[in-house]
């Protein structure tokens, strides 16, 4: 870890390299317009999703969303689940009991 704090603080934790942060899955890095494209999906269909799955997302400083490797998973998932033609409803049962069953 470097020894660089945010702000200058004396009370702020180190900040990680840019390599732990990216090597992190669960690090929120990506925004929402970048999650979108990723998972070739809408705005809309992206926002019904979360709000079934009770998904509140990282909020960065400037209170925008960001999406880590693990959010991008689980959005995946769901998003196949979608287009399958389940509701956001169902996906998020159908994603509680895959979690359940491990």
């Amino acid at each position: 870890m470097t020894g660089r704090a945010r702000g200058g603080g004396f009370d702020t934790p180190p900040v990680r390299n840019w390599r732990e942060r990216v090597g992190d899955p669960s690090e929120p890095l990506f925004t929402m317009a970048v999650t979108i494209d990723l998972l070739g999906t809408s705005h809309q269909t992206l926002r019904r999703l979360e709000s079934a799955l009770g998904f509140d997302g990282t909020r960065s400083g400037g209170n925008h969303r960001r999406y880590s490797f693990d959010d991008l998973e689980l959005l995946s998932t769901a998003c196949d689940l979608s287009d399958q033609g389940f509701s956001p409803v169902n996906v998020a049962k159908i994603l509680e009991l895959q979690r359940r069953q491990g």
